[in-house]
């Protein structure tokens, strides 16, 4: 048994991004396994602390100012670290933000183990993102954690080039639940009612953060191109922090519906998953959509191209290019028969990333870096 420190950004039942979901389901993985999970994360309005399925979740203070409450919890992290490092056998951070440098520098004082796993690649992952701050920090965190880790070969470039050594990034990749089966018609219709989407028609679903890198202005443009009617292109999601989107426009047959916290009642629902993004990790709503059998198009962002057998699992776009992404769109709403010979690989394709995989993954780093336990 191991005694694991979680860092997220936030972390259940909070809205979260990708890295904070993969999060929670490594951390109830682990605690089945009989580890002792506990995670630290941001206090947010209304949000448990104490056990969570298992698990447990501290979410420490920070300022309500703006510009104000990121440095307050990276000084209140830093300081649990300091004071509680001793108790674990490894830091595991899940977001290679500053939090990382935090963590990692306070670690280093205590002889703590650390595993930093970077979320995001492409111009808005992690590396680019931080480049100014990296003039001051140098990636502090990433160039001194214990190890690193990389969910694509995107990602692994981007560590070699900014001097992380290559024996300390490991590839391992996200992971989803596997068993989903796609509900026959009759309760297809059940669903949409209880979500109020129309009965007739296909569905194409974005399934996210409304996010200008997310390429969701790609993606408007090329439903406009396609124009088919009788169906509807569904937005599930919210606003995200950084790069928000905004107001999206009125387009024929768009509908849009709040973030949940059950993306897979939507999944259910749909005929395809657009996932148009410039810059991705490995998306959780792709291997999601890759597990409950629905037709996908994406872009070649992130991981995507890795994950998906272009015209056998998926189709496989050049990140930005629209003509593609429109005639991608046009073709799979056009063809029942191609929609089920897409859904049933990806749903071969996908029993590859199921979360005891990964995992098994995680505790073999956890036990070559960590200590004993």
């Amino acid at each position: 048994m191991s005694r694991i420190l979680f860092c997220t950004w936030q972390y259940y039942p909070v809205p979260a991004g990708g890295a904070e979901r993969q999060a929670r389901l490594q951390a109830e993985e682990l605690v089945r396994r009989g580890h002792q999970v506990t995670v630290v994360c941001p206090r947010a309005p209304r949000a448990p602390i104490g056990d969570i399925n298992g698990v447990s979740v501290l979410r420490l203070r920070r300022s309500r100012r703006r510009y104000l409450d990121s440095v307050t919890y990276f000084l209140n992290l830093g300081r649990y670290v300091l004071i509680h490092g001793r108790r674990f056998d490894v830091a595991h951070v899940h977001l290679a933000n500053l939090q990382a440098d935090v963590v990692v520098a306070v670690a280093r004082l205590l002889g703590l183990p650390t595993h930093v796993k970077v979320a995001n690649s492409g111009t808005y992952g992690e590396t680019r993102r931080l480049e100014r701050v990296a003039r001051i920090t140098r990636w502090y965190g990433l160039r001194h954690a214990t190890s690193v880790q990389a969910l694509s070969e995107e990602t692994r470039g981007e560590l070699l080039r900014i001097g992380v050594s290559a024996d300390r990034i490991v590839n391992i990749p996200n992971g989803v639940l596997l068993g989903a089966k796609r509900a026959p018609a009759f309760d297809r219709a059940a669903v949409r009612t209880a979500l109020g989407l129309p009965q007739e028609g296909g569905i194409v679903l974005y399934l996210g953060r409304f996010a200008r890198y997310k390429g969701l202005d790609d993606l408007l443009e090329a439903w406009r191109a396609v124009g088919r009617d009788g169906w509807t292109l569904l937005f599930v999601g919210e606003d995200a922090a950084d790069q928000p989107f905004g107001a999206l426009p009125p387009l024929p047959g768009l509908v849009v519906h709040p973030w949940t916290t059950r993306p897979d009642t939507y999944l259910q629902a749909a005929d395809i998953l657009v996932l148009p993004s410039h810059s991705e990790g490995m998306s959780n709503a792709l291997l999601e959509a890759m597990s409950t059998g629905v037709a996908i198009v994406a872009s070649d962002a992130g991981a995507a191209s890795e994950m998906l057998e272009h015209g056998r699992s998926g189709y496989v776009h050049p990140t930005g290019d629209v003509d593609q992404l429109a005639g991608l769109l046009d073709a799979v709403m056009g063809d029942g028969d191609l929609r089920d010979r897409l859904m049933q690989g990806a749903q071969d394709r996908v029993k590859s990333y199921g979360v005891p995989y990964v995992v098994d993954k995680l505790e073999d780093v956890y036990r070559r870096i960590g200590r004993p336990g």
